[in-house]
Order: structure tokens, then C-alpha cells, then sequence
């Protein structure tokens, strides 16, 4: 008898042991199920380089932008070089200064999908391409922001027009020299039009 009863006190230890952890195993599941929900639905914002649309390479835009699927609150953008003009310049910014404007204070909301476009990187035509206006080529932006629940986001990115700059792509040529923005989008449009006749 005193053995029955130590065998069927071990028993329910080990069962209570084994429902204890298979407790503890369900609400961190559920504690990682909610923290995964969370961070898959916060505003995720980010900032790149791309090819400045219609206006062809050599041409590159500042691109922000809330790729999640919910509003980004109080988005404060900075960037290093602080200022963004190089100071020892001699270009007039004219770009450069609706980024400055557009950037001096936080924005209150940025709403998924939204996407703003600055022009960065004007390139001449020479073959080591140099940027009319006075921004570095090398460019760190700091976005900081809040989701609806007041949590902080603070993400940095580290930008390099030059990692544009050495695209290469072909391109339909015309009468011997490369075809404008404006006859690619002509040719575009001609090309749609021929494929749906």
C-alpha cells in the first residue's frame, strides 16, 4: 500500500509538472504570437535613392517612404551630414533647400503607402558624374517616428548615390543618339498600343 501511494504521489507530481510547463509553453506562445501581430502591423519607414521618374539616369531622388501597414505619428527626419548642404560649396542649392523645409519639423502623420520624392542628385554630363547641387554623395538619414500606441521607432539608413550611379541599361537609339524621356515614353506608350491591337 505505502508503494501504491508513492507511486501515485509521483504520478501527480510529474502530471502537475507537466501541466505547469505546458502552461508556461502556451503563454509564451501567445506572448510571442502578440509581439509578432504587433511589429507586423507598425508603420515601418524608409529612405532610399532611386532614379528620378521620366527624367532618365543621372538624375536620382531623396525617397521616404511608410511601407507598413499603419500611420507613422510625429516622423522626425535628420540627416548626417547635419544641414545637408556642403558647406564648402560654391553651387546654389535649389533642391536642397525643399529638403531642408520639408524636413525642419516632424511631420504629424504618415500614412501607409505615402511616399515623398525630393530631387537629390542632378548629374552632369560628364563621365564621373558631380551633382549640381551642393549635397554630399553620401547621405545618412535618421527617421524617427511613433505607432498609435506611442512605441518609438528609430531607424537609419546610409545612402550612396554612387550606387546608382554605375547603372547601366540599353537603350532603343534613334537617328544615332539615345532617345529623350519624353521619346522613350512616346515609344512606351507606341509599344502598349501595338501589343493590345
Amino acid at each position: 500500500m505505502l508503494v501504491l501511494d508513492m507511486v501515485t504521489t509521483l504520478a501527480s507530481v510529474v502530471s502537475l509538472c507537466i501541466v505547469a510547463y505546458t502552461a508556461w509553453i502556451a503563454k509564451a506562445s501567445l506572448e510571442s504570437a502578440k509581439k509578432d501581430s504587433k511589429m507586423r502591423s507598425r508603420p515601418m519607414m524608409y529612405a532610399r535613392f532611386a532614379e528620378t521618374p521620366l527624367a532618365g539616369m543621372g538624375r536620382y531622388d531623396l525617397v521616404i517612404g511608410n511601407a507598413g501597414p499603419s500611420v507613422a505619428r510625429n516622423v522626425s527626419v535628420t540627416f548626417d551630414p547635419p544641414g545637408l548642404v556642403l558647406s564648402d560649396s560654391n553651387k546654389e542649392p535649389k533642391a536642397a533647400n525643399h529638403i531642408i523645409k520639408r524636413y525642419k519639423d516632424p511631420i504629424p502623420n504618415w500614412v501607409p503607402e505615402e511616399v515623398a520624392h525630393n530631387v537629390y542628385f542632378v548629374g552632369d554630363d560628364q563621365p564621373r558624374r558631380e551633382n549640381k547641387e551642393p549635397l554630399p554623395d553620401k547621405l545618412t538619414v535618421y527617421l524617427q517616428y511613433e505607432n498609435d500606441e506611442k512605441q518609438t521607432f528609430k531607424d537609419v539608413f546610409r545612402l550612396d548615390v554612387h550606387s546608382l550611379a554605375e547603372e547601366t541599361r540599353v537603350t532603343r537609339k534613334k537617328n544615332g543618339g539615345i532617345l529623350s524621356p519624353a521619346e522613350r515614353i512616346a515609344d512606351a506608350v507606341e509599344h502598349v498600343a501595338r501589343k493590345t491591337i
